[in-house]
């Protein structure tokens, strides 16, 4: 009995030091990075579409989105648009940089993926698959949602702060 608790004892702190070594940085958030709330409004042309969605990166580590891709489109290319002397302009991006722990939001008037040459009608309801690649976390895909012009998602709605 005394040698079996001596044992234990002695491999207590072993035990309580390895523990100790496992990784709680709190600034990693959520430790993956997500891409949420993708709609596009209705096209009113179906020549081409914009499409906004939020990526929030709770990792610790910087990312970059490089390019957008979906099979509803010819090709797709992130763009920025900006107020510039009072002209409306809007420039094509090669990346957006997506720093650890924040949220980059593409929506009306900011940042947006065009989609060019659509390959077939988009309707208020329908829903398409959409994927991000990144320079760190490689390829992400999400479910993007055609809306009503101008409609909020649920959790922009409900989002008062």
């Amino acid at each position: 009995m005394f040698r079996r608790s001596s044992v234990l004892l002695l491999l207590l702190p072993v035990v309580v030091l390895l523990v100790g070594c496992g990784s709680s940085d709190s600034k990693a958030g959520s430790g993956r990075l997500a891409v949420e709330q993708a709609t596009v409004d209705r096209p009113v042309s179906q020549a081409q579409a914009a499409l906004r969605f939020v990526i929030d990166n709770g990792t610790g580590t910087d990312d970059t989105l490089e390019s957008v891709t979906t099979d509803v489109a010819g090709s797709s290319t992130i763009h920025e648009s900006a107020l510039s002397g009072g002209m409306a302009t809007m420039k094509a991006r090669d990346s957006v940089a997506v720093p650890a722990g924040s949220k980059v939001t593409f929506a009306p008037g900011g940042l947006h993926v065009m989609l060019e040459d659509l390959r077939r009608p988009l309707e208020v309801g329908d829903t398409f698959d959409v994927t991000l690649h990144f320079a760190r976390a490689g390829s992400v895909t999400v479910t993007a949602k055609v809306v009503s012009p101008g409609a909020m998602t649920d959790d922009q709605e409900h989002d008062h702060g």
